[in-house]
């Protein structure tokens, strides 16, 4: 599932995108209740969400990640 701007990942997790901004500049803490849609609309663990640990999470879904290359 890609987003086309952070706006739309805004609105696909019910949240703003000034929260979101603030999130990722570290500038706000990422609430539970966030952290819980993310792992429901990615399939992802909080192991992953909060430490990038790939091991607790579906096999197919880990493979995709390693494979994307990070980009700024």
């Amino acid at each position: 599932m890609g987003f086309e701007s952070i706006q739309s990942l805004a609105d696909a997790t019910s949240n703003t995108h000034d929260n979101l901004s603030g999130y990722e500049r570290g500038k706000s803490l990422v609430p539970p209740l966030y952290v819980q849609r993310l792992k429901t609309l990615f399939g992802v663990s909080h192991d992953w969400i909060y430490g990038n640990d790939l091991s607790c999470m579906r096999p197919d879904l880990a493979v995709k990640i390693e494979k994307t290359p990070i980009t700024d």
